[in-house]
């Protein structure tokens, strides 16, 4: 990036940056912005200077985007990229990209200005889908974990899976399912491991 201040590249044009930034807005996704280094590691690469140019460039495309009247003064929008800088240190800049991507697309109402605290009410919004999608995820691979082992257990042996079924323990997150399936597909009783061997 061309060594000016973050006042001189936010005053003056910059439309190769401009289209870069477009084709990034348009094909981030989740699982791109999750995959993105996060900002404490742009700091070791790009630098603390370089790192505030970059996001103060972004706050003011978003800005820019909304043709509202009451925009950020470049003081705020310089004042706002630092507070990011030091809550989201472990996010990624194509979650900030991606988050004024999303209030854009949802149809988001501005009402002719934008604060500070806007900024920050749709970060906040943001981070909360992305938690839930996380949730979501992780949900997704834990049914994927079980259903595998299941389909595991399917081709065990009768005396090992009854063997296995007596050892799996309380807090497995498929316990009851396992145990269920091992009886479905070989008819084997299971004791329950409480009341000890069947008799």
């Amino acid at each position: 990036m061309k060594e000016n201040t973050v006042s001189e590249l936010l005053k003056s044009s910059h439309q190769e940056l401009e289209m870069l930034l477009s084709e990034i807005s348009l094909e981030v996704t989740m699982e791109k912005a999750l995959a993105a280094p996060k900002i404490f590691q742009l700091r070791q690469t790009l630098g603390e200077k370089d790192l505030l140019k970059l996001l103060c460039f972004i706050l003011k495309a978003f800005v820019d985007s909304l043709k509202i009247k009451e925009r950020l003064s470049y003081a705020e929008i310089i004042e706002t990229a630092g507070l990011i800088l030091e809550k989201y240190t472990h996010e990624s800049i194509k979650d900030i990209i991606l988050a004024f991507k999303e209030a854009k697309l949802s149809g988001r109402k501005f009402y002719g200005s934008l604060s500070i605290g806007v900024i920050f009410e749709i970060l906040g919004e943001y981070f909360l889908r992305k938690a839930k999608y996380l949730e979501a995820r992780q949900a997704d691979l834990r049914m994927q974990e079980a259903s595998n082992e299941a389909a595991w257990l399917s081709r065990m042996p009768d005396y090992m899976r009854q063997k296995y079924a007596k050892l799996l323990p309380e807090n497995h997150p498929n316990r009851q399912a396992l145990r269920l399936k091992l009886t479905i597909d070989k008819k084997i009783r299971l004791p329950d491991i409480e009341e000890g061997p069947a008799t």
